[in-house]
């Protein structure tokens, strides 16, 4: 027979079962007996099991027994948990509250006590609540649910999203590695209307009669729809007029992350490339579904050129020669504007002047807006006195100034007109008259003599 010396398991182990209750001398046989393990055997880690047998020799009285023998089950102890997060609403806005939910569950083969759970990523701007859990045993197959809740703050609408992980943990039976589930996470999105606008311009510089035309790029960068949106200018510091702001398809609709770009047309002026610049501001707007405005920032888009002032001066005179005294020269200023810019109050300064005598001031036109590529003329005029008459030219160098947009005086380069001269007699310098004018006079005075001698005559017959 066998007997039972030890037994470690929980449950009933089943009577020894032998196929015989003789055993001749050498032989051997095997006994059995069956047993079937609980929870707490695989809680336990094993099951010992000692046995001695004894029988009575054929003629004694007394038995003889076996020493024991030990065998021992070891269990494949493996520990597990699952985690599954929940969150509900999965959509919220600022003041309101989620309920999280964190099903934990044992997925191993041993029992676990004391479940918790830990976050270890929260992107909420608040104070998320301590995670409750149920004390206790946790059977293998069984689940507990833990909870949770936050309170969406204003904040959170910037991120767009309350994120939150986390991971649970339990005791597992004694000797075994503490177990960890792997993380799991929830997203609520945050409700929130929202929109931008990018402006932008198909010039880079301002060229007078050009067509500029805006580009007004509207998104929806928030988490709702939004409905009834426009473009609206605020700031425009153009000379001319701004058309207005189209859009396709108005009244536009935008759902989340959606576009859509508007336009409007502008006529470049001499004004806005005197000025250096135009600005033009402008905000999209919208409607969010709770019938709230929504609106962006302000867009701005600057067009510059830089201010180019330029100006020439082309110096003439009416005659090319003069020969006597008392001739008078008339110099002519052609001021021509080269820049890009207007021009105001143009001015002559003479440099240098040869002449003997005085030249009279120049004289421009009042109060002259001059444009790019225009031109305005000055003039001032010379009488020529005996002592020009050197064969040397009348010289006349001047230049010309005017005043740009910036207040700023723009020069020309010098302009020279020469004027060539008829070399007078040395001796005939008191009269101031050239030996063609003496040949004039003297003519004249023989006809004059042949004149009176005649009329003298006349009279002498006629008496």
């Amino acid at each position: 027979m066998v007997d039972e010396t030890l037994f470690t398991g929980s449950g009933d182990l089943s009577a020894v079962d032998c196929p015989a209750t003789t055993l001749a001398g050498g032989e051997s046989m095997t006994c059995t007996a069956t047993y079937t393990t609980t929870q707490a055997d695989l809680d336990a880690g094993a099951v010992d099991n000692a046995a001695t047998a004894s029988g009575t020799p054929a003629g004694a009285t007394d038995p003889l027994s076996t020493a024991p023998s030990d065998a021992t089950l070891t269990a494949e102890q493996r520990p597990a948990l699952g985690l599954v997060k929940s969150a509900d609403p999965t959509e919220a806005s600022a003041g309101d509250e989620i309920r999280y939910a964190f099903r934990v569950t044992n997925e191993g083969n041993v029992t676990v006590v004391n479940p918790l759970v830990d976050e270890v990523e929260f992107s909420g701007s608040g104070e998320l609540s301590d995670v409750v859990c149920p004390t206790g045993p946790l059977a293998p197959g069984d689940a507990v649910d833990c909870v949770a809740a936050y309170t969406v703050t204003a904040a959170d609408r910037a991120a767009r999203v309350v994120d939150n992980t986390a991971v649970a943990t339990a005791q597992p039976p004694a000797g075994v590695e503490p177990v960890r589930s792997a993380e799991s996470s929830a997203t609520v999105r945050v409700l929130d209307p929202a929109i931008t606008l990018v402006k932008t311009a198909d010039r880079a510089g301002l060229t007078v009669g050009d067509t500029v035309t805006y580009s007004f790029e509207v998104t929806n960068t928030g988490t709702v729809p939004l409905v009834d949106v426009t473009v609206t200018e605020t700031g425009f510091t153009g000379a001319g007029a701004l058309s207005a702001v189209t859009c396709p398809g108005a009244p536009v609709v935008l759902e989340p992350d959606a576009s859509v770009t508007c336009t409007a047309t502008y006529e470049v002026t001499q004004d806005d490339v005197d000025a250096g610049s135009v600005e033009n501001t402008a905000v999209a707007t919208g409607t969010d579904p709770a019938g709230d405005p929504v609106g962006s920032d302000p867009s701005t888009v600057e067009i510059t050129e830089a201010p180019v002032a330029g100006l020439s001066l082309a110096k003439t005179a009416d005659v090319d020669r003069v020969t006597r005294p008392g001739e008078v020269v008339t110099y002519s200023f052609v001021l021509t504007n080269t820049g890009r810019v207007t021009l105001t109050n143009p001015t002559v300064e003479e440099q240098d002047f040869s002449g003997r005598g005085t030249l009279s001031p120049v004289t421009c036109p009042e109060d002259v807006r001059l444009l790019p590529g225009e031109e305005v003329t000055c003039t001032a005029t010379y009488e020529v006195v005996a002592a020009d008459l050197t064969g040397e030219p009348l010289t006349n160098v001047a230049t010309a100034a005017a005043v740009d947009p910036d207040d700023d005086t723009t020069r020309s380069d010098s302009s020279r007109s020469d004027v060539s001269t008829t070399e007078r007699d040395d001796d005939l310098a008191a009269t101031g008259f050239d030996g063609r004018s003496t040949a004039l006079v003297a003519a004249a005075a023989v006809v004059l003599g042949l004149v009176l001698v005649r009329g003298s005559r006349w009279r002498r017959n006629a008496r």
